[in-house]
């Protein structure tokens, strides 16, 4: 299958069974996320799954939710059966390129600098959670450390 074919038939998808989704199913889709492709094969990536339904609650009122089906729209962030939310650890690409087989002879003992996305738009990527994460419980184990929270 072509990668424009699969791109044809994706959908958004704000509508969900109430139905758990069975942990095998979780755990096959999550291995698969693992095993995506990564810088020197760093594998910084960390997932967290979310299934408890109090936790996907205070997830969608934090991201305001009520205010969304307020305004016309459908809840999705609290109706859905399992958030998994992908963040990444910087640290595990400057691990993987301090490693012999990853370092240019020249520069042994100061180790590449990493190219891409900068560190201060790494940092960033949870800055579009509301003000109110600031102390949550639910925002410090689900998302981001406490420097990129707002």
């Amino acid at each position: 299958m072509e990668l424009a074919d699969i791109l044809e038939r994706r959908r958004m998808v704000r509508s969900y069974l109430p139905e758990p989704i069975p942990r095998e199913v979780v755990e096959r889709i999550v291995a698969t996320v693992r095993r995506a492709p990564s810088g020197g094969f760093s594998q910084g990536h960390r997932l967290v799954v979310v299934t408890e339904p109090g936790t996907r609650a205070e997830l969608a009122r934090l991201a305001g939710e009520e205010e969304y089906v307020a305004a016309g729209g459908q809840a999705w962030i609290s109706t859905a059966p399992v958030h998994v939310f992908v963040g990444t650890r910087e640290e595990s690409y400057h691990e993987r390129y301090r490693m012999p087989d990853k370092l240019p002879t020249a520069r042994r003992s100061a180790g590449p600098r990493p190219t891409g996305t900068s560190t201060r738009a790494r940092r960033s990527s949870c800055s579009s959670w509301p003000r109110s994460t600031k102390g949550s419980r639910a925002a410090s184990s689900v998302c981001c450390p406490s420097r990129s929270r707002p």
